[in-house]
């Protein structure tokens, strides 16, 4: 309902300011957008379903296309594939993920994911960084997980109290198996995420964190500083393509018996130094 009140405000805003013209054009493109995600999830819910390889599964993500509706990653290919591998060793069962945008990696997760995997997505409807899909996006994210896998989305600020006591709900006792950080890029912000979730997540689970490497304010935010103190706390490992491409990497955290530090202890006698990789 709020969003539709928008979409009538934005358009008695558009003939207001630009014209009936204008706002015709703007309402077929809106239409045109709508048949287009309605398609895109007629299309993509057998796709879904289909068995494939992980470098078929990589290249259907990155190439499905709807007219202007994609699902395509957020990330580097090479990088999300590195990391897609690493969980196919152990497939997890329990996969929460904060920043959902297109739903891409949401997608290539379920396939590494065990067969009756339990996914979980967080995404704040008109986030910084990119994020909050509309509701009409909400369908064709729920045709991405496989035929036995269980798919639950949060349109909320992973930063609120309520947002975190619906993701234990959601986990009924259990712990994450693997959780996938990409939300909020401010540094509290990433660091908020990282020790509020990351404590959620079982020993020997792991924890990934998009754009460690350091690149423009508006995409990378606080995380390059943010991963360097991680590396000093945690066992970590770098999947990067190139250290110079301005963006993107992904940090990878295992958690020790220790598991990860809620009250951020460790942040405070961490320094800034480079502890390199070393995760097995």
């Amino acid at each position: 309902m709020n969003e539709s009140r928008s979409i009538v405000r934005k358009t008695i805003r558009t003939l207001r300011d630009e014209g009936p013209s204008a706002a015709a054009i703007k309402a077929a493109r809106r239409g045109k957008f709508v048949v287009n995600v309605a398609a895109a999830t007629w299309t993509l819910r057998p796709e879904a379903r289909r068995m494939r390889s992980l470098r078929e599964s990589v290249d259907f993500a990155f190439g499905f296309a709807v007219g202007e509706v994609t699902i395509w990653p957020a990330q580097v290919r090479s990088e999300i594939t590195a990391l897609l591998e690493l969980l196919e060793v152990e497939p997890p069962r329990n996969v929460l993920e904060i920043g959902t945008a297109r739903g891409g990696t949401l997608f290539l997760l379920s396939r590494v994911a065990s067969a009756d995997a339990r996914l979980a997505s967080i995404d704040l409807p008109g986030g910084n960084f990119g994020g909050g899909y509309e509701r009409i996006w909400v369908p064709l994210l729920k045709t991405l997980p496989r035929s036995r896998q269980t798919l639950k989305l949060m349109r909320a600020d992973s930063h609120a109290s309520r947002t975190y006591h619906e993701t234990r709900r959601w986990l009924a006792g259990e712990q994450l198996d693997f959780l996938f950080v990409d939300g909020d890029h401010s540094f509290e912000g990433i660091r908020g995420d990282f020790l509020k979730y990351g404590a959620l997540v079982r020993t020997d689970g792991l924890i990934a964190i998009h754009d460690i490497v350091p690149g423009s304010e508006d995409t990378v935010g606080g995380v390059p500083k943010f991963w360097k103190v991680v590396k000093n706390a945690y066992e970590t490992r770098e999947l990067v393509e190139d250290w110079d491409q301005g963006g993107y990497g992904i940090g990878v955290v295992r958690v020790s018996a220790d598991g990860i530090d809620s009250e951020g202890s460790l942040f405070n006698a961490a320094t800034a130094g480079d502890s390199g990789d070393r995760l097995a």
